[in-house]
Formats: C-alpha cells, sequence, structure tokens
C-alpha cells in the first residue's frame, strides 16, 4: 500500500500520526499511547482502543 494512502487511512481512526526523519510514530487520541508503526498490527492501539488491523 502506498505510505501516503495508509496514513490517510491511519488518521480517520483517531490516530494522529508525527513522521520523523526515518519513522511514523502514532498516537492513539482515545487514551494518548504512542506507538511506532513498525509491525504487522501497526494501526491498532496497543491499549485496544481501536478494532483497526493492519492486514
Amino acid at each position: 500500500m502506498d505510505p501516503e494512502k495508509q496514513l490517510a487511512e491511519l488518521s480517520v481512526l483517531n490516530l494522529r500520526v508525527l513522521r520523523l526523519e526515518n519513522c511514523v510514530i502514532l498516537m492513539c487520541e482515545v487514551c494518548g499511547q504512542t506507538w511506532s508503526s513498525n509491525g504487522l498490527n501497526s494501526g491498532a492501539c496497543p491499549n485496544g482502543c481501536n478494532r483497526f488491523l493492519n492486514h
């Protein structure tokens, strides 16, 4: 998936996206948890606030 399109989709899911030079950090707007976008379920809040799974 195109990275720009993926970031746009994540922003719809109550996530804030912070782009840094070499990585992207996500923040859940519900609980404030932050995490790296690397990983299988990168769009899912570690605390389970949303149900989005990045397939």
